[in-house]
């Protein structure tokens, strides 16, 4: 049927080139970008799809930079341990020249003067920071952690350890001096700064004091209050009120740090203080372990603070302890680097992974988008060359009507 109102021809070529327009300005727009999808009419699943994986890769890159600075820190950390391990090696070094019997005190003097201020550098050390991020615990934070998260999604973690030098024993006594006494024919040493009330029996609560041999720890108790004997511990009935010093015997035991008893049960003498006058004929005394290691009329032990030719060999001997520790620490720093190491690429990989997926989907493949762009263009053409002669079409009614 030949119309004039009614065109179908060039209303289909219209349709078609219209479609085919859009198309083309779609292809010019990803190649354009890059990006296969531009709006969520492109691709709405795989847009949703795409956001989280960018999220995913995004929170990666940041745990990446986040393992990075952990790394730094310990590195930084093991930097300070390396430079206390030469400190300590002098102090050994000089432990060891104060024994020279050919010294004289002017000699030792001069070591004392090193000494002392090896000491306060070391205590220095351990006050160090990173970006004012501690690397060493406080006292008041014993064996305090950092925790580095180690997964984009934060579901696992690892713990780099903050030591607490101060606390540790034997680098305190290198710094403050220890306490040497003798228990049960053995030689034992404590920190000079224990402060400790009365002790009951027990296998886990108590002091800690190590072997000077051996280094190895033990904890030492006293079985709690002692009663005096009659007669024997003024002030007793009687006797007129006043201030009593005198000295009296007290049970203890050492344990391993498994809570096993070692060897047997000991005493030991220590003083006591009483003011007053007694109303019974045996007195409590209340026997702290500071009786033995602390400040008192009478000493069991004996408080080294500085060098000289009797205590060389205990300094020499506390020295290798300490030195000991601190390569335990610094071989824990390099076991916690290698970690965080293996965590770092193993960031690295998932990231390439992820982009690898989030680019099949949202990035445009342009060798098959450029020939889909040439196949657009050609039909672009083609249809406004169809258009064009469907609407010359219906000039043929002009014939009939002529």
């Amino acid at each position: 049927m030949i119309t004039i109102n009614t065109n179908t021809a060039s209303m289909a070529a219209a349709y078609n080139l219209n479609n085919t327009n859009a198309n083309l300005q779609r292809s010019l727009q990803r190649l354009s970008s890059g990006s296969r999808i531009n709006s969520s009419y492109d691709d709405a699943g795989g847009l949703a799809v795409s956001m989280k994986l960018s999220a995913a890769i995004r929170r990666t890159e940041a745990t990446q930079s986040n393992v990075n600075n952990a790394l730094s820190l310990l590195q930084t950390q093991d930097g300070v341990l390396k430079s206390a391990d030469k400190v300590l090696t002098r102090m050994s070094e000089l432990a060891t020249l104060a024994g020279d019997v050919t010294k004289n005190s002017s000699d030792i003097s001069l070591y004392n003067s090193e000494h002392a201020t090896l000491k306060a550098q070391l205590q220095s050390m351990f006050l160090e920071k990173f970006n004012g991020i501690s690397l060493f615990s406080s006292d008041s934070e014993t064996g305090a952690n950092l925790t580095v998260v180690t997964s984009q999604s934060g579901d696992q973690d690892f713990q780099v350890t903050q030591t607490a030098l101060t606390e540790n024993p034997f680098m305190n006594m290198m710094i403050n001096g220890f306490n040497k006494f003798v228990l049960g024919g053995e030689t034992y040493i404590a920190r000079t700064d224990i402060n400790n009330g009365v002790m009951q029996s027990s296998n886990s609560n108590g002091v800690s004091i190590y072997s000077l041999s051996t280094g190895e720890e033990f904890i030492m108790n006293t079985d709690g209050p002692h009663v005096a004997a009659t007669g024997t511990v003024p002030p007793a009935p009687g006797n007129p009120p006043g201030t009593y010093v005198t000295v009296h015997t007290v049970n203890y035991q050492l344990y391993d740090t498994d809570g096993n008893l070692h060897g047997a049960a000991g005493t030991f003498q220590a003083n006591y203080t009483l003011t007053g006058q007694s109303t019974s004929a045996a007195p409590s005394i209340d026997v702290s372990l500071d009786d033995l290691i602390g400040n008192g009329v009478y000493e069991s032990s004996i408080r080294q603070t500085n060098l000289n030719q009797d205590n060389m060999l205990d300094y020499a001997n506390l020295s290798s302890f300490a030195i000991q520790s601190l390569a335990t620490m610094r071989a824990t720093n390099g076991s916690e680097q290698t970690r965080l190491t293996f965590a770092a690429d193993m960031l690295a990989i998932n990231k390439t992974n992820l982009e690898s997926a989030n680019s099949r989907i949202s990035d445009v493949d342009v060798a098959s988008e450029s020939a889909n762009l040439a196949r657009l263009n050609i039909l672009q053409q083609a249809g406004t060359a169809m258009l064009a002669q469907a609407n010359m079409s219906t000039q043929s009614i002009l014939r009939l009507i002529s």
